[in-house]
């Protein structure tokens, strides 16, 4: 299972992301971190980065902006952007 921090505005995503079966994790909580996905500028999260901890490969940042729920889990389990393009 991911853990994946999400940005308290994207109500939807998160309620998306917990229906496929991911964790969300608040990034105070000391657990491991897969993802974080926010919206807009990366600033509105970086105390994620500052707190949580990252798992050996680090956590993927996706910026939710313009993408679909289908994206956002393509680029979790992918951890790339590449070819998210049906």
């Amino acid at each position: 299972m991911k853990n994946v921090v999400v940005q308290d505005s994207l109500v939807k995503v998160k309620e998306e992301l917990v229906e496929r079966g991911y964790q969300l994790v608040d990034s105070r909580e000391g657990k491991r971190i897969d993802a974080i996905v926010y919206a807009g500028e990366y600033e509105s999260m970086k105390s994620a980065l500052a707190i949580g901890e990252m798992n050996d490969q680090g956590a993927v940042l996706i910026n939710a902006k313009q993408k679909t729920i289908d994206d956002i889990v393509y680029i979790i389990e992918k951890r790339r952007y590449g070819n998210i393009l049906k």
